[in-house]
């Protein structure tokens, strides 16, 4: 007869070797990769890159605003931005930043999609802004 050690062992094996599968850590980017990116999407969106980033930062959507690093959600708004040429309205905005800060932090953190409705209108007002400056409307 086998032990319960031994099959509890061989069941804790056969989950790490599962998880392991299932789960691939994303590759770690550099310094420099992740400025670059940020210089690329400045590039191509102006000012828009930093007020965005600074909208969020007032208006905080995660709860992590002390103001200690007005540079804080910088890394979301690179998220954002090449998102919203696929966005319709301030609603479908709401639902990109919803989708970003889960994945930045968790549906906890974010909160429900509602909580992001006025400064997903103010990033929206700011895309269109955007385009027309850039169509020279």
């Amino acid at each position: 007869m086998t032990s319960v050690a031994g099959v509890l062992s061989v069941i804790a094996d056969f989950i790490n070797h599962r998880l392991v599968l299932c789960y691939r850590e994303p590759m770690p980017r550099t310094r420099e990769q992740i400025l670059e990116e940020r210089r690329q999407l400045k590039a191509e969106h102006g000012s828009l890159f930093d007020a965005t980033a600074g909208l969020l930062f007032r208006h905080d959507p995660a709860g992590i605003n002390f103001e200690a690093n007005p540079e804080e959600y910088r890394y979301e708004a690179s998220k954002i931005l090449p998102r919203l040429r696929d966005c319709q309205s301030a609603t479908d905005v709401c639902q990109v930043m919803h989708e970003e800060l889960v994945g930045s932090f968790d549906a906890v953190t974010a909160g429900p999609v509602e909580r992001h409705s006025e400064a997903a209108s103010e990033i929206w007002s700011l895309w269109q802004r955007h385009q027309q400056n850039r169509h020279g409307q």
